[in-house]
């Protein structure tokens, strides 16, 4: 709410500073006072889209572009000191770059202007005008180029589906179409109501008609020409985008503002005019009142279609919070993820997600079962559902059979029911069985070893077959602090008196990690530092394929994240598994994220991203703050630092790099650019065979926009592998972002 009165006291000024730039204070004021009651615009101030942040910042663009292009650019204003009009640049070049960074769309709605003001400058050979527009341009990448470099890619790819995608899905018009070009000037009635529309529209047609009686010249003046450029500019553009919604040409609703004030002025200074206006007003403040406030019925706002938009607060009882309270209930001391498998308007993830933001960030909401291929893993991942009867509103097609699942399955229980108000049917929470980690407090009676950590019991399966999960249960006693910050570093190894094998038949994997934060990462205890927990975590581990038969015994290792500070667990030499080629597997959840991440290292390092990257967005809805990225780099981090590759004993080399590829793994994903680039640095001088780790590294270096960086890793990359097509494209890329265009098209031209 306070950002949002930030941006409309931004909305305000840059509106009345407009109108008194191309006019006066009195037009400044009625323009100002017309954003506060267009439906478009209250709407919006409610709403919490990006577009009024977005509308705002445009209209101070515009303002700085208007003053700019006052100290000189037409006679109209005669040219002030080159001081006021460098600092009129400098600043429209730090605004452009802070609209660019509310919303890359602020580009459609000043570009035309500037390119405008920019061919003004080349006709008239005004050269140091059009040297201030390159240096706007110049200044305003100061500002967003440390994002955009960082987010290019994702920038691409959402833009695609948010306009492309969305346009084929909601099956908006072709660009082909009469109705694409009149969509805005069709919804604009509704963004600023027909009363506004008409009574400006006929100030201004009897304004036209006076003055051609009065035999006077009907053209347009230079600041109305300028408004014009504007509105009519970021008009054509929006409309080029094939995805239509009345929210998108909302910064141009302010401009609109001034044009109607500008012809509000038409109707004189007469008493009847005055009277006009005036009504005018009244009935817009009062429009915007009984459309935002119940202070009429419902039905008698609704019957003014095009009068408004109705934002009354919905004062029904809906269950939202209630959902949220039951789970932290459940679970007061953890971090939980409701998967919301309906999607209506009214209780979809975002809502339930909200709500969850409400009670401290505790509870979060994602929708699951989106992929047919997924439904089985995100019922096993997940341990809260929310259904729905009746309408289930907008959902894949796989959501009936994760929805069938959790409600007919053994693996959940309904935790609680709720109707929905006006008969939109009953929402329902379930939740897993057999929690997989719960948390009890203990008495002030619990002593503990100072802020040790102790290991109280592990479970697990006596004989096990290798490359399986294998279902193990650790039940630990701690402080708050000190479970909440705590890193485990868990690693399961053969007992060389035990293996099964001759020393010839020696080759194989001789330990695995399960390596993790407590509870996953999304334990509460430290709300209590100083009070002790058990924490019993029901889970699985992963041997290796290739893991030498024998038995294999636990030794453990607490690493503080806040501290970096560590020390060993004492772990019973009687807590271990004996891995057998004959053992039956044994029924196991899903192996925890750090684990499924480690998992995937070895198609990561031969660059065979796609799957990779399928299941890492799979398992991110799992852990909506995505901690176990944080998990995976700091405990491989820390074994990187003080396990030698070099040792006789395990890890071997292989295993030691595949270490590096899993930290360079989660770094990218945490889109953390210099560690990302500091691990594929060290796994090149370790991997340099291998000519993915080479074109890994030079497509990060691409990513943060360096070609030149990029260049000695493609080179070398295909100097081993140099028929490989996803190695040429980088190689195309690189010499593309260099401005090579010619050798870009010769390298990418076959592969086409």
């Amino acid at each position: 709410m306070w950002g949002m009165a930030v941006f409309n006291a931004v909305m305000l000024g840059s509106t009345f500073g407009v109108g008194v730039a191309l006019a006066s204070v009195e037009i400044g004021l009625w323009a100002a006072g017309l954003t506060v009651v267009m439906p478009g615009l209250y709407r919006m101030r409610l709403e919490f889209w990006q577009d009024f942040p977005l509308a705002a910042m445009v209209m101070l663009g515009f303002l700085g572009l208007t003053l700019w292009r006052a100290t000189g650019e037409t006679r109209a204003w005669q040219p002030r000191s080159l001081a006021q009009e460098l600092g009129g640049a400098i600043a429209f070049g730090l605004i452009l770059g802070l609209a660019l960074l509310t919303k890359q769309t602020a580009l459609f709605f000043l570009a035309v202007p500037m390119a405008w003001l920019g061919i003004g400058a080349i006709l008239r050979r005004h050269w140091g005008r059009l040297g201030q527009l390159v240096g706007v341009i110049a200044l305003s990448a100061l500002v967003w180029w440390p994002w955009y470099s960082s987010n290019w890619f994702l920038m691409l790819t959402a833009g695609k589906r948010a306009t492309v995608d969305s346009a084929a899905i909601e099956g908006d018009p072709s660009l082909a179409s009469l109705d694409a070009w009149t969509f805005y000037a069709r919804v604009l009635p509704h963004s600023v109501t027909w009363p506004l529309v008409v009574v400006p529209g006929i100030g201004l047609v009897g304004y036209g008609i006076w003055r051609w009686r009065q035999g006077r010249s009907l053209k347009l003046d230079a600041n109305v020409a300028w408004l014009l450029v504007f509105l009519v500019g970021g008009y054509v553009l929006s409309t080029l985008n094939v995805n239509k919604d009345s929210r998108y040409i909302l910064p141009l609703l302010p401009g609109v503002a001034v044009g109607m004030a500008m012809a509000l002025s038409r109707w004189g200074q007469k008493l009847w005019g005055r009277q006009v206006c005036g009504a005018l007003a009244g009935l817009s403040v009062g429009l915007a009142v009984v459309h935002t406030f119940p202070v009429v019925p419902v039905a008698a706002v609704e019957a003014l279609s095009g009068w408004g938009i109705l934002i009354q607060p919905d004062r029904q009882a809906w269950p939202h919070l209630e959902v949220i309270d039951t789970a932290i209930a459940a679970e007061p001391y953890l971090r939980s993820t409701i998967g919301v498998l309906p999607s209506t308007p009214d209780v979809n993830q975002h809502n339930i997600n909200y709500f969850g933001g409400l009670r401290n960030f505790q509870v979060y909401g994602r929708q699951v079962g989106v992929r047919d291929r997924d439904v089985e893993q995100d019922a096993r991942s997940m341990h809260w559902f929310l259904t729905k009867t009746g309408d289930q509103g907008s959902i894949p097609e796989s959501q009936p059979a994760i929805v069938k699942l959790v409600r007919e399955g053994d693996s959940f229980e309904q935790r609680g029911a709720w109707s929905l108000p006006g008969g939109q049917g009953d929402l329902q929470l379930y939740r897993r069985r057999e929690p997989v980690t719960e948390v009890e407090p203990l008495g002030n009676e619990t002593r503990l070893a100072g802020d040790r950590l102790r290991l109280e019991t592990v479970i697990v399966p006596a004989r096990v077959p290798p490359g399986q999960p294998v279902p193990v249960t650790y039940r630990w006693v701690g402080r708050g602090d000190v479970l909440q910050n705590g890193i485990l570093l868990l690693r399961w190894e053969l007992a060389e008196d035990t293996q099964s094998v001759t020393p010839s038949d020696r080759a194989g994997s001789k330990f695995w990690l399960h390596d993790r934060a407590l509870a996953g990462g999304h334990l509460l205890a430290g709300r209590e530092p100083e009070r002790a927990f058990r924490v019993t975590e029901r889970m699985a581990m992963l041997p290796p394929e290739d893991a030498i038969a024998g038995v294999y015994r636990l030794s453990a290792r607490y690493l503080d994240r806040e501290t970096g500070d560590s020390f060993p667990l004492d772990v019973s030499a009687d807590i271990a598994v004996e891995i057998a080629d004959d053992a039956a597997s044994q029924p196991a959840p899903e192996l925890d994220l750090p684990s499924q991440l480690r998992q995937w290292v070895p198609q990561f390092r031969q660059g065979d991203l796609d799957p990779v990257f399928a299941q890492v967005g799979r398992i991110n809805q799992y852990d909506p703050i995505q901690d176990y990225l944080e998990q995976v780099a700091i405990a491989l981090n820390y074994r990187l630092d003080t396990e030698s590759e070099l040792a006789e004993s395990p890890p071997t080399r292989d295993t030691y790099v595949n270490w590096i590829y899993a930290v360079a793994l989660a770094r990218a994903q945490q889109q953390n650019v210099p560690a990302t680039i500091a691990a594929l640095e060290r796994a090149v001088a370790l991997d340099g065979e291998n000519p993915y780790s080479h074109a890994l590294l030079a497509f990060v270096q691409l990513y943060r926009w360096n070609p030149r960086a990029a260049q000695p890793a493609i080179d070398r990359a295909l100097a081993i592998a140099p028929d490989d097509e996803t190695i040429q494209i980088l190689n195309g890329a690189a010499a593309l972002m260099k401005g090579n265009a010619i050798a870009a098209w010769r390298i990418l031209e076959p592969l086409l």
